[in-house]
């Protein structure tokens, strides 16, 4: 429509061989109806590819300065082989039939008309003016033209804006979500598009251009796992702001983090591992900003040295990664080592240091897999290894017990495992937290079912993964 044709700010025509692969494009302004390509360029990209062509198509983009599309076209093949091809002639009207007309089933699709309006289940609309309070249910189809405030989707809402305080459990394609929109996105998905608002919680897949905040903590602002962000494998997540429980498949891209944020990266068993790239910036509690910029040839962090729990990495951890890596020099090298000394003991001051475990316990075993008390949205097998020599004398690996540390309540506690007969307990969890192998040594030792090492609890530690 002429609103969204105004964002235009540029054509980009793309050439393609008779195979479909890319030859050349060439970007022009939105006001030029044709375009001229020297002969002389083409023979290059045709020596450049060492091959003949003999066919080519054409296709059209309608991009704003970001490359946002708003609108595509495709040509038919055309064949280079003939000295002088026909001129073009538009299709002749069809000739008078016979048989009696077809309905064309998109000439009924109903309209969005009124605020309040219900999109059922199986139905497909348009909405061409702007209407507020609209409900779509789920499997109901929204072709959006203009924009929807305060939405409640549970289906598939393509298009247009979505502004206002809304809400989504279904899919948002391609959507811009306005300056002050509040989207509750816990268990739904968008889909490429712009954002400008606050986005909690949900799927991130496609290329998404932020200007807004998107969070992985609950719209009063407080931690809840449901509302963990996962950006896709593929996706990518460009520029913004983002805090809160990040699961990172895809990329993240010159990104603002706030202090509270920490970034789950998976192991390959649980998903493809995602990247940090570009200019990342890092805000602490106080407002004080670090900035570090990733090299370009760095791939981070590498996906062969995460480990099967998977790795959470937050400011102080990418500071320290950095500076070991001697991504900064001279001036910032500096900058970056006071920055570390000043953060050292401060880093994520919202969360006290780690207890030690409750005095009827010994410490076998343990570790910290991240200081933050994040939350991964699905649980996740966890293995805790433990040195045999470290049971206390009297006691087994029947024994064994393993502990995790709520940050909320700021306290250890039981939690079911299995031991594996590998030196290791397994359990099955979404908290990204500590662990502990103990033994209860105010209880009565259960019989032994093989001998184990006998030793002191004093020399265990837990074991940190970064």
């Amino acid at each position: 429509n002429e609103e969204r044709w105004e964002q235009v700010q540029q054509l980009t025509i793309i050439l393609l061989d008779n195979l479909g692969d890319y030859i050349l494009s060439i970007t022009v302004e939105p006001t030029e109806d044709s375009v001229t390509v020297p002969a002389d360029i083409l023979e290059q990209a045709e020596s450049l590819r060492d091959t003949d062509f003999t066919t080519w198509l054409i296709q059209t983009r309608a991009n704003d300065a970001n490359h946002m599309n708003y609108a595509r076209g495709y040509s038919d093949a055309m064949d280079l082989t003939t000295d002088d091809p026909p001129p073009y002639e538009p299709p002749a009207d069809d000739p008078p039939s016979d048989e009696p007309p077809v309905d064309d089933p998109t000439d009924d699709d109903p309209e969005i008309t009124q605020d309040n309006e219900v999109v059922e289940s199986g139905t497909t609309v348009s909405n061409n003016s702007d209407h507020a309070d609209v409900i779509v249910h789920e499997e109901g189809s929204v072709n959006n033209h203009a924009s929807l405030s305060d939405l409640e989707n549970h289906g598939t809402v393509t298009g247009g804006t979505v502004s206002g305080n809304s809400t989504n459990e279904g899919d948002l394609n391609n959507v811009d979500l306005a300056n002050a929109t509040v989207l509750d996105n816990k268990g739904g998905k968008i889909s490429g598009g712009n954002n400008e608002g606050q986005v909690f919680g949900g799927t991130l897949e496609g290329d998404i251009a932020n200007d807004g905040v998107i969070s992985g903590l609950a719209p009063n602002g407080e931690p809840d796992p449901d509302y963990a962000v996962i950006v896709a494998s593929g996706a990518s997540v460009s520029g913004g702001i983002m805090e809160g429980s990040i699961t990172n498949m895809g990329t993240i891209d010159n990104v603002t983090f706030e202090a509270n944020t920490a970034v789950f990266f998976p192991n390959w068993s649980e998903g493809e591992p995602g990247i940090l790239t570009g200019t990342l910036t890092f805000r602490d509690d106080t407002g004080i900003e670090f900035v570090i910029e990733i090299p370009t040839d760095t791939v981070f962090p590498d996906p062969d040295t995460i480990p099967e729990s998977g790795l959470v990495l937050d400011m102080q951890h990418i500071l320290d990664y950095a500076l070991d890596q001697g991504w900064f020099d001279g001036e910032e090298m500096a900058s970056a080592s006071l920055m570390h000394a000043e953060n050292s003991d401060t880093a994520m001051p919202e969360n006290e240091p780690i207890p030690a475990i409750p005095d009827e316990y010994a410490l076998v075993g343990g570790v910290v897999l991240s200081e933050t008390g994040a939350h991964s949205l699905n649980a996740a097998e966890l293995v805790i290894p433990y040195e045999p020599w470290e049971i206390p004398d009297g006691y087994s690996e029947a024994d064994l017990k393993a502990l995790v540390y709520d940050y909320d309540e700021k306290q250890w506690g039981t939690v079911p495992s299995e031991n594996t007969g590998e030196n290791e307990l397994k359990i099955n969890t979404s908290s990204i937290t500590a662990y502990a192998v103990v033994v209860d040594d105010t209880a009565e030792p259960d019989e032994p079912d093989s001998e184990t090492g006998s030793g002191s609890s004093s020399t265990c530690f837990i074991r940190t993964l970064f």
